[in-house]
């Protein structure tokens, strides 16, 4: 759903090619952002096959959990950006 090439082509790589000034612990700071996005918070399972889920529980509950994937990845993007944001300014 949330692909992490794009995160650091979108918001690491650009900040990262306008300066070369970056603190340990803020690089450090984003490679635990990026660690936890990988880390399987950014995938749900769901009841079910590939060809559908099990009647309007089934349904309902596929809707929770894909709302609280794009949940999840608005918070991590704009905690990423955040975290990028501070590059060079110290």
């Amino acid at each position: 759903m949330f692909q992490i090439q794009h995160l650091y082509r979108g918001i690491i790589f650009p900040a990262l090619s306008k300066t070369e000034k970056i603190a340990l612990a803020d690089w450090q700071h984003i490679m635990d952002l990026m660690s936890y996005a990988t880390s399987g918070v950014l995938s749900a399972r769901v009841p079910g096959n590939h060809f559908f889920w099990y009647g309007q529980l089934g349904a309902r509950e596929t809707v929770q959990k894909i709302d609280m994937l794009r949940l999840r990845a608005a918070n991590l993007k704009a905690t990423l950006a955040a975290a990028v944001a501070k590059i060079g300014t110290e």
